[in-house]
């Protein structure tokens, strides 16, 4: 179950572990199922952004950026990491 979040839906390990948590997984096999991960935070959600960042190529890149930074959220990602991948996946500079 945590490798389908982790992989096909690229969640984040938050998003993840709440999922186990609802399912009644015990905190201990939670750890050892994030801790079992073999892609990065970062590099999932940067691959996320990556793949939803074209789809909003028609909005003002503002808000396809605060949309892509929401997504990201929402999968799980902390808000760091969230801004970052848009960031990156958008081609933006660092100063915002």
């Amino acid at each position: 179950m945590a490798e389908h979040q982790f992989t096909s839906r690229k969640a984040g390990a938050r998003a993840v572990s709440a999922v186990l948590r609802e399912k009644g997984i015990s905190p201990d096999l939670i750890d050892e199922a994030l801790r079992g991960t073999t892609e990065s935070e970062d590099h999932r959600a940067l691959s996320l952004a990556r793949s939803r960042a074209p789809r909003l190529g028609g909005l003002d890149p503002v808000r396809a950026f605060d949309r892509l930074v929401g997504l990201l959220v929402r999968r799980g990602y902390g808000h760091d990491v969230a801004r970052w991948a848009a960031r990156s996946a958008m081609g933006l500079d660092d100063d915002g």
